[in-house]
């Protein structure tokens, strides 16, 4: 797993570059963050074979969102990420 945050050079924000780190990584976790930038990063990453793994996700900063359950249910069945990060699990969204 490939940790990126907004300070990591080469992380993966274009469909060339996340083919490259499939060279030698298994899946990406970015700073939900970045997501939020680009969130084609998803398809791209996939398209790479690589699974997509963001985080950190919490109650106290839900982003853009009204709430982090919501922040969580969209990269989940919006965007289609494979799993996530958080420090909220009793809000998890089991279903759309």
């Amino acid at each position: 797993m490939f940790l990126v945050s907004d300070k990591t050079p080469d992380r993966g924000d274009s469909p060339e570059k996340l083919k490259a780190i499939a060279a030698w990584a298994t899946g990406m976790g970015p700073n939900k963050a970045i997501l939020e930038k680009t969130p084609d990063i998803v398809s791209w990453a996939h398209a790479a074979k690589l699974t997509v793994t963001p985080w950190t996700f919490r109650a106290s900063q839900p982003g853009k969102s009204a709430s982090v359950r919501d922040e969580m249910a969209y990269l989940l069945f919006t965007l289609g990420v494979d799993e996530l990060f958080t420090d909220n699990p009793d809000l998890f969204p089991r279903t759309k």
